[in-house]
Order: structure tokens, then sequence, then C-alpha cells
């Protein structure tokens, strides 16, 4: 299918690590932005995909986090899909509005992509890291990868940068 979709506004918080920040802030001020960016009033929206991974390990809030995003800026009566894939929710957010705008389904849908990932407690935090991976495998995974290797520093480290390394010395070994 090719995509005829196109991006009219855009909106953006400050990257950072927004303790003190609420999913609301962090999906719904940007939102805002987009809909003013763009030109268009809220009533023209049809749909809304909303890409988030972590926030509902990160806040406690589940299943519906783009409904509360939007209905705290008084949005909401259109469908609000919430798409969530890891590092690639908000992209596929992206591409599943533009594909549903390119079939004819729509013509001006919302896309909101945020994270809420830190946390005061750290293992909240690495416990959000924790589970984009497969949880049944990660483990034996871990173990036949990185045996006899030292812990060495930074031992309260993502688990992902053990994970990167691996696959970066899978790839060396192998090229």
């Amino acid at each position: 299918m090719r995509l005829n979709a196109v991006v009219a506004g855009v909106g953006m918080t400050p990257f950072g690590k927004h303790l003190d920040k609420s999913i609301k802030w962090l999906g719904g001020q940007p939102a805002l932005e987009a809909i003013r960016d763009a030109g268009i009033h809220p009533d023209e929206i049809e749909a809304a995909y909303v890409g988030n991974c972590a926030a509902g390990i990160v806040t406690g809030q589940e299943s519906i986090r783009g409904q509360v995003v939007l209905s705290s800026i008084g949005l909401g009566k259109f469908p609000i899909i919430n798409i969530e894939n890891a590092c690639g929710s908000g992209s596929t957010a992206l591409n599943q509005a533009a594909m549903m705008i390119s079939a004819g389904y729509y013509d001006v849908v919302l896309v909101v992509g945020f994270e809420k990932l830190f946390h005061e407690n750290r293992a909240i935090t690495f416990s959000a890291f924790g589970g984009a991976i497969d949880v049944e495998a990660r483990d034996a995974f871990m173990a036949t990868n990185t045996a006899g290797q030292s812990e060495g520093s930074g031992t309260k480290r993502s688990m992902f940068a053990d994970f990167y390394g691996v696959l970066a010395r899978e790839y060396m070994a192998s090229h």
C-alpha cells in the first residue's frame, strides 16, 4: 500500500527525566502543540493513535494511557487506539495512523508518542526495561552469551547495555 498521509503539525516536550511530570503533561502538551501547529480545530480529529511502552510499569496507569492523556486536554470524542511496541511504540502509532488515512478510513488523525521511564526507585525503571525483551528467554540468552565475563563497573546499569554488547560481539565474531 502506498502511504499518502502527511504530517501537518508537530509538538514536543524537552527531553529529560521529568520525575515531577505526569503522563498527562508528557503526552498532552505536545498533542496540543501539534494541533496548534497544524492549524486545525480539535473537532476535526477523527481518531488518535497513542504510542507508549513503559509508563504503565512506571506509573501504574495501564490499559487506557491514551484515553487518560487525551481526556486531560479535553479530547476523546473519537476512537483512541493505544499502541505498545517497546522502543517502536511511537513510530508504530505513526505508521498505523498513516495506513488508516491512506486506506481512506480517516482524513485527520492525531498521533501522540510519549514515554515515562524514570522513577525515583531505579528498580522500577529497570523493570520497565527488563520487560521489553522475551522474559522467558532473557536469562538463558544472557547466561549463554556472557559466560566467563566479569561484571565490570556499572553493575546497576540497564540490562540492555549487556544485551547490545552481546549482539555486538556476535556480529564482530561473524564478520
